[in-house]
């Protein structure tokens, strides 16, 4: 008999050995199943939704056959993708392709993966939309980033070239001023004296910070102007 026939010749002698009902803490429900040599368990979480999906009842002494623990196995992970989506985004905003590459670098198959990532999108925790807008923002005040380094940064993370553009565009522009001013004084604090050289090594220093030449340039005049 092949390794297969084996394993699946000792899950058909599975039970559920016990439920263990956590709903009013976790939200989960944990289903423990074993075969009748005592040899082996094998624990299934789902979430109250996957619980309430189940197209057959469930108790102790139940019999685990080839089709209940398919079923099991499929909730148990689309509840576990779900908690580690929930999870990713506690940290920080993700776009959704980031998103649903993170699942799936975790070994989460795609359809449970694809299952989190709708779920988060229907309750709003997950906009693509919003997520950009608001990285964008964050980069501009944080790492005092020009547009440009930011629309790059943005697609790089997984968002759309489309939604990049459009949420940089929407960023303030005496906000950008002011970062393109922070980057000078805190690099270049004499940017306006140095020789031409180094003048352009310091612009094109900015211009990789995402800012443009033509706005450097017509700032550092500006700085000599003032002086």
């Amino acid at each position: 008999m092949s390794p297969a026939g084996r394993l699946w010749e000792w899950r058909s002698e599975m039970f559920i050995k016990s439920v263990i009902d956590d709903r009013g803490l976790s939200g989960k429900v944990t289903f423990v199943a074993a075969n009748d040599m005592g040899s082996g368990e094998e624990l299934f979480v789902l979430s109250a939704g996957e619980v309430s999906r189940l197209p057959f009842p469930l108790d102790e002494g139940s019999e685990v056959d080839e089709n209940i623990y398919d079923t099991l196995k499929a909730a148990s992970e689309r509840t576990g993708a779900l908690t580690e989506a929930a999870r990713i985004l506690s940290i920080g905003q993700r776009s959704r392709r980031t998103l649903l590459y993170k699942l799936k670098n975790k070994g989460y198959s795609p359809e449970a993966a694809e299952h989190a990532v709708k779920i988060l999108e229907k309750k709003g925790y997950l906009n693509d939309n919003k997520a950009c807008r608001d990285t964008a923002e964050m980069l501009l005040r944080t790492k005092h980033y020009g547009r440009q380094r930011i629309v790059s940064y943005l697609v790089s993370h997984g968002f759309s070239a489309c939604d990049a553009r459009e949420a940089a565009g929407e960023l303030d522009e005496n906000e950008l001023h002011d970062a393109l001013i922070c980057n000078i004084e805190r690099k270049f604090p004499d940017i306006e004296e140095l020789p031409r050289e180094k003048q352009q090594k310091a612009v094109q220093s900015l211009v990789r910070l995402g800012f443009s030449a033509g706005e450097i340039i017509k700032e550092v005049k500006n700085r000599a102007y003032r002086r």
